[in-house]
């Protein structure tokens, strides 16, 4: 399986060389920049960096295998990561160029590969997760499906099963290609009309099947014990479970407003994207005659080019349809990075056309061409004030609509190369591919530039991190707090400073610190932002920026109670209130939680707490009482560290905590869960201290 000859065309050479020049571009460009999206980017670094396998909650264990090697590199480990991710995407190309020069000449299967290596996708070779690793393995697969048919069925399916199933160990997404892969399967051998089409085709399927489960969940097992086994991980198997609920149906039916507000979104930035390809598959699909004379293989890539788009596509859609009620301000957004490493698909398609034969204007072609033309000025005005654009989510989308004037200029070329389609199929994929293209790439390199760098500048937490990552040592930064405004930026700065142990206090705009938050039970606690010290604490390094107070701990550990486990331990009798253990701990199911402890609790005492809130409780005051004194805390719907300090009569041994709200998925239209949710429960360490 050679990827090119000895023997290269100039216009190979020529592609090589473009893709060394891009390689370098990327680099640079990437270089020096500040991590930008949160709180995945810290997920993946502290999965990868400094957790065990075992562990993580996201099966990416091939991803965090690979990435872990990071730490080698010392403190430019962001810059190596991102080096590696660059490697993988430009990796990616060939792949894409070999798959082009099955259905188009060498010279636009060479221009289609650099469109590509120009997309708005490398954006993503930025960031600390995994688009790059999967977009590569995603490009092998289709190289495979594609070009590889003559291979005997048992082989073709073996080969692919195994790609998936490594591609499932990098991104659990791969799951959702596969049904995709079988139709594909399905079509390509009943479209050769051999006798034998089902009996090959579930040949494959079977093999293909059977490898990637059997890859996933032996790697898994090996990579991660027990864990691995589970075909989600914890995290999205949680999560999965907790939106499905019993009744899959129901669900479905609940969450159909917002599956359709979420369909309509993305169908219109397809459209807005993708005009001319869309219109050549749907013509396809339509006419019988443009099918007869379409060759098979251009006609195997447009098939499998819309199951996998579709998979993916409907996995985003999905995926927002279910956050809708518990998240209202991400039911807006356009999730595209699910499934936008299809796009180089759509772009081989719109290429496949410019040798067509096809060129008469028919009935089919006309009504294609006016509904989308009509479709692409209703997205044009529709899109932006309905839904929320970002350069992370969907870089292609964002960087076309931008600009006002650029956005209307580019889709009033769009509208007309649809137009002419309809007369010239040949004449309009050629200038999508070398005038429209070319057009919006440069457009939207431009806009990501100007994204990145705005958004991977130093600010005061990016400062902070780098501060205490330099100053102290591997064991002080297990031993530290950050203080500070935005639980976005306090990632930001836990990111910089590398330590998963390292626990945030979210603070209000110039808030104050209450001797109070101060955590007892840490060794350092540093202070970003302008926020007043307690006159108690003294700083032992003051910036403009930052403060970092070594404090002057008296905390003494008595135990600790893990929540994943249903049964007591040597601090903790029993509890009321609480749902049954999950991988990452319990839910309160009651306005009411009760901890009953095996020892009273000491009169000056330590609470370190790890929890999260549900719906509307986020933000909210939970209520802490032992005996006659009680504290507030609040926490957002992520899991943050709370420290409380208080005194009792040192005789109690129950512990009770209120919840402001009470409320199941269910009336959230979030799945079938009854249950009435408010706390998430992951930890809580019981300590003593000295007064001073």
């Amino acid at each position: 399986m050679k990827l090119f000859s000895l023997h290269l065309k100039k216009q190979q050479w020529l592609m090589i060389f473009l893709m060394a020049l891009i390689f370098i571009y990327l680099v640079v460009r990437n270089t020096g920049l500040n991590p930008i999206v949160f709180a995945d980017e810290l997920i993946y670094s502290t999965f990868a960096r400094s957790t065990p396998l075992r562990d993580v909650t996201i099966p990416s264990y091939l991803y965090f295998l690979l990435f872990s090697l990071s730490n080698s590199c010392g403190d430019h480990f962001l810059d190596c990561t991102r080096l590696v991710n660059t490697l993988f995407f430009i990796a990616g190309i060939p792949f894409l160029y070999l798959i082009a020069k099955q259905v188009t000449s060498v010279r636009v299967a060479a221009t289609v590969a650099i469109l590509c290596a120009l997309a708005p996708f490398n954006s993503y070779t930025v960031y600390f997760m995994p688009e790059s690793m999967f977009f590569f393995s995603f490009t092998l697969l289709s190289w495979v499906a594609l070009t590889k048919t003559q291979l005997p069925p048992v082989q073709y399916g073996f080969i692919t099963g195994s790609i998936l199933g490594l591609m499932s160990l990098i991104k659990i997404h791969a799951l959702f290609l596969l049904p995709a892969f079988c139709l594909f399967v399905i079509f390509f051998h009943w479209s050769n009309r051999k006798e034998t089409w089902i009996k090959s085709s579930l040949v494959v399927i079977c093999c293909t099947f059977s490898t990637m489960f059997a890859i996933k969940f032996s790697l898994g097992y090996v990579f991660a014990g027990s864990a691995g086994l589970q075909i989600f991980g914890g995290l999205y198997g949680t999560q999965a479970e907790g939106s499905l609920g019993t009744n899959v149906f129901a669900t479905f039916v609940k969450w159909l407003p917002a599956l359709l507000f979420s369909l309509k979104g993305h169908l219109m930035a397809i459209v807005l994207l993708f005009a001319l390809p869309l219109a050549s598959i749907i013509y396809l699909a339509c006419s019988t005659l443009a099918r007869a004379e379409t060759p098979s293989n251009k006609l195997a890539v447009h098939v499998y080019a819309l199951l996998m788009l579709a998979a993916a596509f409907l996995l985003a859609v999905t995926y927002t349809a279910s956050i809708a009620d518990f998240s209202p301000v991400d039911s807006v957004r356009l999730h595209m990075r699910y499934y936008n490493f299809t796009f180089p698909l759509l772009i081989i398609v719109a290429a496949s056309g410019i040798e067509t034969k096809i060129s008469s204007l028919s009935t089919h072609s006309s009504m294609i061409a006016l509904l989308l033309a009509a479709a692409l000025i209703y997205s044009t005005i529709r899109l932006q004030p309905d839904y929320t654009l970002n350069f992370v989510d969907g870089p292609e989308i964002a960087a076309l609509a931008k600009n006002v004037l650029e956005f209307r200029t580019i889709v009033g070329v769009e509208v007309a190369l649809i137009i002419l389609w309809a007369f010239n199929k040949s004449l309009a994929s050629r200038l999508f591919i070398f005038l429209l293209l070319p057009l919006c790439m440069v457009n939207s390199d431009i806009n990501i530039r100007s994204f990145l760098k705005a958004s991977g500048n130093t600010n005061s937490f990016d400062s902070a991190g780098i501060f205490a990552r330099h100053y102290l040592s591997d064991s002080d930064r297990k031993e530290l707090s950050i203080a500070g405004t935005d639980l976005g930026q306090l990632m930001r700065a836990k990111f910089h400073a590398d330590q998963a142990s390292i626990a945030t206090i979210d603070l209000a705009p110039q808030a104050a610190l209450e001797l109070s938050q101060a955590p007892r039970h840490k060794k350092w606690l540093l202070v970003v932002g302008d926020h007043a010290l307690p006159s108690e604490l003294k700083p032992k390094i003051v910036t403009k920026d930052y403060a970092l107070i070594q404090m002057q701990s008296s905390h003494q550990r008595i135990g600790s109670v893990k929540f994943s486990t249903n049964g007591s331990n040597d601090i903790l009798a029993s509890v009321t209130g609480l749902s049954i253990a999950e991988n990452w701990g319990r839910w309160s199911m009651a306005k009411q939680v009760t901890l009953y402890f095996t020892s009273a609790l000491p009169k000056n005492c330590n609470l370190l707490l790890k929890a999260q809130a549900y719906g509307p409780n986020v933000g909210q005051a939970f209520i802490i009482k032992i005996g006659e004194v009680e504290k507030s805390f609040r926490v957002s719907h992520s899991s943050e560290d709370v420290f409380i300090q208080l005194q009792t009569d040192g005789t109690v041994k129950t512990m009770t905590i209120e919840i402001p709200q009470p409320v199941s998925p269910q009336e959230l239209g979030s799945g079938t869960d009854r249950r009435q949710l408010g706390l998430g429960l992951t930890e809580l360490e019981i300590g003593s201290y000295v007064e001073n």
